[in-house]
């Protein structure tokens, strides 16, 4: 999932640690949208709501530590790469 990729990021569990690719992978696993894996929207994998809350406070928990260690322009690049991914795969 988004979110599970943005915390791998974040904390460089079995990749290395990039603040731009969590901040991306977190703030898109927040918002809710399509997603195209499989084809299928997140609410058909997911339906459980409380499920889908859960999913985003977590992801806005972690979204608001990597905030805390980026600078403005690493800051600028992630939401200019997660608008990127939205637009190619809304």
């Amino acid at each position: 999932s988004k979110a599970s990729l943005g915390v791998m990021y974040l904390n460089g569990e079995g990749i290395p640690i990039d603040m731009v690719q969590a901040y991306k992978w977190l703030s898109l696993a927040a918002t809710p949208t399509n997603d195209r894996g499989g084809g299928q929207k997140t609410l058909q994998i997911a339906e459980d709501k409380t499920f889908l809350e859960e999913i985003r406070g977590t992801s806005l928990k972690y979204l608001k530590i990597a905030e805390e260690r980026m600078n403005e322009e690493q800051i600028k690049e992630a939401k200019k790469l997660a608008e990127e991914w939205q637009r190619k795969y809304k």
